[in-house]
């Protein structure tokens, strides 16, 4: 027999120590163990006695396979964490925490890095759930390990033979998952073993951080829910949701509805993946419809029926109670007070609303959240200094909750809610000023808050804070308005009025004054007057400026409905009302809607001084939202007219939406630059810009605003020749108008409609949308409804005409196409109630009160030019062409459209109709702006339009000269101007 060798060589050595050759050369270089050489080959060999001493210090070989990774399939949602965790692994990083609250898949993720790991090297997952003191941990790792705590009759400590056999590992990664019960005692360990073996890297999970020197800390969020507009399947909480499903049904495949409900399911579980496993292995017992409802009861209705599970994981409650337990008695009477709170919350808000002593209070709110309690919820505005928020994921408010007594409740509610609004109310004043943006942000940061408490006041829960739900229905009211939606504002301060039978009379007015202005938005007028009529029986003596403002309101609905004269006589007692009672602000707000009157009914002279009064007197009041909103009417105006300012006016008020914030302002600004594109010709970017203020519209629930916009862009798809969108527009349009009680706003798109039929040729239905227009519009003196009807007219004539043509009645057809050339002539005519083109400014109709291109094709207008020409005699050297869609003077091949230029168009128009007589500039001036135009102190609208007129005549050899008297058209020989005199030839 064999003797038994007395050396080893560094591959037999190793294998029999279980370590490294690279182990070996460094122990032999610090002289734990030094090798011989081989007599013969001179190669570096190890004594075997030496080898049996040092093995029995180290411990003995593995008796027991080590735990390694057990395969768990494909890690979804996790994949940044998980790159995270093995960067910092190679950059070197030997500790790192997987930190979070329970049930957030700390395990999960920490098994797949050790599978990542074990692929490319050596990896052990040691289970630390049932672990409660140092002992349970060293058995446990050691059993991780594979190791016998005891080795060849040495009775060496448990913590130096993990640790000796810790050394041997290196490159190694140890997972120490489940750490919470015992993260005091595991600290120290790792923090011993980290330093003995250098080349070992340590991954815990715990809710609690180990706060050892060399730790970093990865916190784990919930899973991704979710986004809007995006498809639900896309999301990582939703995929974990479904891959848990088909692990029990392999065949289940949902289709986009319930794909919808589940996407929901996942928004209520807040993304959290025990939840969503859990509800995932309910599915079987329902449809997800039923397993939605369930769930405001998660705590006890999401529960495993595994048998394989931690009891830690065996439900949400179980899962949270380990975690309750733990707690110092502070901590879990702090936590348990925190329920009070929705969404974030900061640390001073904490200290306002928990009670007790401010630095206990924040010495436990650390705690809670070093143990993943108190997740984060993003920093506060630059205004708190960039604090720390913290956030309750439903589940553990819910259990917290559950911790506290009805009369501790209470109490907890009323600091909560009188917190909120005292800070609330502060923002909602700020809002219109310089900063708002900032006041405003800190509104919709604190929104979740104040709509609890909102509903506590409206369900009786806040009997020491009577007034509370009107309160917070006001300020959400204040933070709605310029977010949106506009809907959500009206049902709060529904509920928050009907809760609130005997709450002051003074703030029911205000409320019921707020719900006006939102009813107003929302197209609903006539319950808009009837709460101004309740808020004005409420106001008392001592709050007049309420008063004014109710008068103020009143005036804008009356100028919605087109009771100018009405408006204009409300607004002008309103605004001596301000004035008396010193109040800008409100005097700047009135000016504005005073202007919005004067621009509606053609004064736009007086308009524009309006405008400006009201720019002036908001800026000196600090209220920007009404500057921006002045600012973007007067820009309107002004663009309309050709005025070179307009452009800086529009950017003005765009930068101040920005610097408050205000959506409905954006909203503004962004409607009147899609107008002034379609009135420059640029049409597909008019277009863009039209959908973009419809999609702001509706999300912000302007029904007003959005019919503006739906008619303008169904104006622009006549244009276009898209007569299908344009007829599905106006049926919008005039839905909205009809529910508003708008009445001339109604009238115009059921004639613009007639014209979209006529141009399809459905005379009929034309005939029945003129005839409803007419009896709506009754014998109302409408100077632009009455065109547009007869601008309707005249296309169903046209539209007559050529159905008469395909029959070959020729002779009753070009009676009707010069009737309607006629019609179209004269109703097109500027006259000073239609001399600007309207727009999607608060300060106009709609720009379908000038008539866009229905049933009249250029080939059309051609025709009939040429039968005039018949009678007129010979070919004229030049001509100005009538059509349905612009205005073009023609020479040979030269063509100017002025279809969408009305100022220039009646310009051309008083001067041919003039002849050679000409116009003095004060009548021409005072008929183009109105009769309160004075063109001795502001020449510049006349100017400009004058000398863009010029050029655009010239190509055609047509020339506006001075006289002496004034201004006169000189054309060339033979040149024919076909106006309406003519036509009627």
């Amino acid at each position: 027999m064999a003797s038994e060798p007395k050396a080893l060589s560094v591959q037999a050595a190793a294998q029999l120590l279980g370590v490294s050759q690279q182990t070996l050369r460094r122990w032999d270089r610090s002289g734990k163990l030094k090798a011989t050489r081989h007599p013969v080959n001179g190669y570096r060999q190890y004594a075997v006695a030496d080898l049996e001493r040092l093995r029995g210090l180290l411990g003995d070989a593995p008796e027991v396979a080590p735990t390694a990774p057990a395969a768990r399939g494909v890690l979804l949602g996790r994949q940044r964490e998980l790159d995270t965790l093995s960067a910092r692994r190679v950059a070197g990083q030997r500790v790192q925490t997987i930190a979070g609250p329970p049930g957030v898949g700390k395990t999960r993720l920490a098994q797949a890095l050790a599978e990542v790991a074990g692929a490319a090297g050596s990896a052990f997952v040691c289970d630390l759930g049932e672990a409660r003191s140092e002992a349970d941990v060293l058995r446990m790792v050691a059993g991780a390990l594979g190791l016998p705590l005891t080795a060849g009759g040495q009775a060496l400590a448990p913590s130096e033979r993990v640790q000796r056999l810790l050394s041997r590992r290196d490159g190694a990664l140890l997972v120490l998952d489940g750490a919470d019960g015992v993260v005091t005692a595991l600290a120290t360990l790792v923090a011993r073993w980290s330093a003995a073996a250098p080349g070992v890297h340590f991954v815990v999970t715990s809710r609690e951080h180990l706060r050892i020197a060399g730790e970093q800390v990865l916190e784990l969020a919930p899973l991704a829910l979710p986004a809007p507009g995006t498809p639900p399947a896309e999301a990582p909480a939703v995929q974990l949701f479904l891959a848990r499903v088909r692990e029990l049904y392999p065949e289940h495949q949902p289709g986009a509805a319930e794909l919808e409900l589940i996407a929901e399911i996942t928004r209520q579980l807040e993304g959290v993946p025990l939840a969503l496993e859990l509800a995932a292995a309910q599915l079987a017992y329902g449809s997800a419809g039923a397993l939605l409802a369930r769930l405001p009861g998660q705590l006890d209705s999401l529960v495993s029926e595994r048998r394989d599970v931690r009891p830690g994981h065996s439900s949400l409650r179980a899962a949270i109670a380990g975690s309750w337990r733990a707690l110092p008695a502070l901590e879990r009477a702090l936590l348990a007070r925190c329920s009070v709170f929705r969404g974030g919350f900061s640390a001073t808000a904490a200290e306002a609303v928990l009670g007790g002593d401010a630095a206990e209070v924040a010495s436990a709110l650390r705690g809670l959240h070093q143990k993943s309690l108190l997740g984060s919820a993003g920093s506060a505005s630059a205004g708190a200094g960039g604090a720390r928020r913290f956030a309750l994921l439903t589940s553990l408010r819910d259990f917290a909750a559950e911790h506290l007594t009805a009369a501790e409740a209470t109490t907890v509610a009323a600091r909560h809610a009188a917190c909120y609004l005292e800070a609330g109310e502060r923002w909602a004043a700020a809002l219109d000023q310089r900063g708002g943006a900032a006041a405003l942000h800190e509104l919709a940061q604190e929104s979740d808050h104040l709509l609890a408490v909102h509903a506590r006041a409206v369900a009786g829960q806040l009997p020491t804070l009577p007034d509370a739900g009107l309160r917070a229905a006001l300020v959400l009211h204040a933070l709605l308005l310029h977010r949106g939606p506009t809907m959500l504002a009206r049902d709060l301060l529904d509920a928050a009025l009907g809760a609130a039978p005997d709450a002051p009379p003074a703030l029911c007015a205000r409320a019921l004054t707020a719900r006006a202005e939102v009813l107003r938005l929302l197209g609903e007028i006539t319950p808009a007057r009837a709460d101004l009529d309740a808020a004005a029986a409420l106001v008392p003596a001592a709050e007049p400026h309420l008063g004014t403002r109710l008068g103020w309101l009143r005036g804008v609905l009356d100028a919605d409905q087109g009771r100018y004269a009405e408006a204009r006589a409300g607004l002008e007692a309103a605004l001596a009302a301000a004035t008396t009672q010193g109040d800008d602000d409100l005097g700047g707000r009135i000016s504005s809607s005073l202007g919005i009157v004067a621009h509606l009914e053609g004064r736009l002279r007086d308009a524009e001084i309006c405008y400006e009064r009201a720019v002036s007197a908001c800026h000196a009041a600090g209220n920007l939202r009404t500057e921006g909103f002045a600012l973007a009417n007067l820009a309107n105006l002004h663009g309309d007219l050709g005025h070179p300012g307009a452009d800086a006016e529009h950017s003005r008020a765009h930068a101040l939406a920005r610097e408050i914030g205000s959506r409905p302002l954006e909203l503004q600004v962004a409607g009147s630059r899609a107008h002034h594109l379609h009135l420059a010709g640029d049409l597909d970017a008019a277009r863009d810009a039209y959908r973009a203020g419809l999609a702001l519209a509706r999300e912000l629930g302007d029904r007003r605003f959005e019919g503006l916009l739906a008619g303008n862009l169904a104006t622009l798809c006549l244009e276009m020749g898209a007569l299908d969108q344009a007829e599905a527009l106006y049926d919008e349009t005039l839905a909205i108008f009809t529910g508003a009680a708008d009445r001339r706003r109604e009238v115009v798109t059921l004639a613009l409609l007639a014209g979209v039929h006529a141009a399809a040729g459905h005379l009929e239905r034309a005939r029945d949308a003129l005839a409803r227009a007419h009896a709506r519009l009754g014998d109302a003196a409408d100077a632009i409804a009455h065109d547009m009807l007869a601008l309707s007219q005249a296309h169903l004539e046209l539209g007559a005409a050529r159905r008469a043509e395909a029959a070959g009645d020729l002779g009753p057809a070009l009676a009707l196409r010069e009737a309607a050339l006629a019609r179209l002539v004269v109703a097109e005519t500027p006259s000073t109630s239609t001399s600007t083109s309207t727009s999607t400014s608060t300060s106009t109709s709609t720009s379908t009160t000038r008539m866009p291109p229905l049933v009249e094709r250029w080939d059309d207008a051609r025709l009939v030019v040429r039968l005039l020409r018949a009678r007129l005699g010979p070919r004229p050297a030049g001509s100005v062409v009538l059509d349905a869609r612009v205005h073009r003077l023609e020479h040979d091949a030269a063509v100017i459209t002025l279809a969408r230029r009305p100022v220039l168009r009646g310009l051309l128009y008083r001067l041919a109709a003039a002849g050679e007589r000409g116009l003095d500039k004060a009548s021409l001036a005072r008929d183009l702006f109105g009769p309160g135009f004075d063109v001795a102190r502001h020449d510049d609208p006349f100017r400009v339009s004058l000398r863009r007129l010029r050029a655009l005549l010239g190509p055609a050899g047509l020339e506006v000269e001075l006289t002496e008297t004034g201004y006169r058209l000189r054309t060339p020989p033979g040149f024919i101007f076909v106006a309406a005199d003519a036509a009627r030839a």
